[in-house]
C-alpha cells in the first residue's frame, strides 16, 4: 500500500485550517452558514479562503499538465553528459569518507556532495539526496536525483488533496450544506460531488499500485504487450509452415473452442485426420494458448486501470464546473 500520501506536513496544513475555523467558530458559538446565529466574519473569511483553495488546488492540475508536456523548467536546463557522468562518479568519493567516518552526519554529508556538484556546474539540474540506512554497512548513503524548480509531482498532489480536502470543510462551515436556494444546491451539491470522488482517488492511489503489481504477476502491463505482438508474430511464422487447409481447419476449432481440454480435443481431432501436421499444430496450440494468457492478463489489468481512474472522468469535470459556479457566487456577492 502506498503510504506516503498519508504521512504528508500537507495532512497537518490541512487540518490545522480545518480545526482552526471549526474552532473558532465554536468559541463565538456561531453556525455554520449563512443563517441565524451565523457570523458574518466567519461567514466571510471561510468563504475566501474556500475560493483561494480551489484556485489554488486548480494549480496542481496546471503543473501537472505543463509536466507531461514537458515545457516545466526542468525539461528546459541542460549540461552536458559528461559532467554528470563525472558528478555521479565524485560521489563515490563522498561514500569512501562516509565509511571513513570522515563524514559522520547528514549536513557534513549533504555539503559535501553539494560541494561537487556546485563546482561541475551540474547544481542546477540535479541535487543530492542523503538517505539513512537502518542496516548493515554505513548508517548514511548518498545519491543524486534531479531537480524540480516547481517542485515534485507527488508534493504537488499532496498539497492538491489535502488543500481539497481542507476547502470542503471550510465549504461547511460557509454555507453549512444548504440547499435552501439554486445557487446553494448547485455549489453545495457540486462540492460533495467532487469530495466523494476525490476521496476515493486518494483510497485507489493508495491500493491501487498494489492491486496493479498483484494483478500483472510476474510482468508488468508494459511487457505483456511486448510478448503479445512477439507471440502474434511467432504464430504467423508457424503457420506458413502448415498447408492453406490445415490451418483452416486450426483456425476454425480455434473459434468453436473455449477451454484447455477442448481445444485439445479439437486438436487430437485434426491430427488424426492428417498425422503428419502433429508437431506443427501442437507448436501453434501452445503459442496460441500462451497468446491467450496473455490477453487475458491483459484484460484484467486494463479492467483495473480502468477502475483506478474511473473517478476522474467525474472528478475533473465537477471540479471545473464547481469552480466556475464558484466565480459566478464571488461575482454576485461583489456585485449586490
Amino acid at each position: 500500500m502506498n503510504l506516503t500520501l498519508f504521512q504528508s506536513r500537507w495532512a497537518l496544513f490541512g487540518f490545522l485550517v480545518s480545526g482552526g475555523f471549526i474552532g473558532w467558530m465554536y468559541a463565538i458559538e456561531a453556525v455554520p452558514g449563512a443563517r441565524e446565529g451565523s457570523d458574518v466574519d466567519v461567514l466571510l473569511a471561510s468563504g475566501w479562503t474556500t475560493f483561494g483553495f480551489m484556485i489554488l488546488v486548480c494549480v496542481y492540475s496546471l503543473r501537472k499538465f505543463v509536466h507531461r508536456l514537458g515545457i516545466s523548467p526542468e525539461f528546459k536546463m541542460k549540461v552536458p553528459i559528461e559532467d554528470l557522468e563525472e558528478a555521479e562518479q565524485r560521489m563515490n568519493e563522498v561514500r569512501q569518507q562516509i565509511l571513513l567516518g570522515v563524514l559522520a552526519n547528514s549536513g557534513e554529508i549533504r555539503a559535501a556532495a553539494q560541494k561537487i556538484l556546485d563546482a561541475l556546474g551540474v547544481n542546477k539540474v540535479c541535487r543530492a539526496v542523503v538517505d539513512e540506512s537502518t542496516g548493515p554497512g554505513p548508517r548514511f548513503d548518498i545519491r543524486v536525483e534531479p531537480t524540480m524548480p516547481l517542485g515534485r509531482m507527488a508534493r504537488w498532489l499532496h498539497f492538491h488533496v489535502y488543500v481539497g480536502l481542507a476547502s470542503g470543510v471550510l465549504l461547511w462551515v460557509h454555507g453549512g450544506l444548504s440547499m435552501e436556494s439554486p445557487m446553494g444546491t448547485i455549489l453545495n451539491g457540486l462540492s460533495v460531488i467532487v469530495i466523494v470522488t476525490g476521496v476515493v482517488g486518494t483510497l485507489l492511489f493508495a491500493v491501487g499500485p498494489r492491486w496493479m503489481t498483484r494483478a500483472e504477476k510476474d510482468m508488468n502491463y508494459e511487457e505483456a504487450f511486448v510478448l503479445d505482438r512477439s507471440l502474434a508474430d511467432k504464430i504467423r511464422g508457424a503457420y506458413k509452415a502448415l498447408s492453406p487447409e490445415q490451418i483452416q481447419h486450426f483456425r476454425s476449432a480455434g473459434r468453436t473452442v473455449s477451454t484447455a481440454v477442448v481445444e485439445r480435443t479439437a486438436l487430437m481431432q485434426i491430427v488424426e485426420t492428417e498425422p503428419g501436421s502433429r508437431k506443427e499444430l501442437e507448436d501453434i496450440m501452445v503459442l496460441v494458448s500462451q497468446r491467450k494468457r496473455i490477453h487475458g492478463d491483459l484484460r484484467s489489468a486494463a479492467r483495473i486501470k480502468f477502475i483506478i481512474n474511473i473517478w476522474r472522468a467525474v472528478h475533473v469535470p465537477g471540479s471545473i464546473v464547481l469552480l466556475g459556479f464558484s466565480m459566478v457566487h464571488v461575482f454576485s456577492v461583489l456585485w449586490y
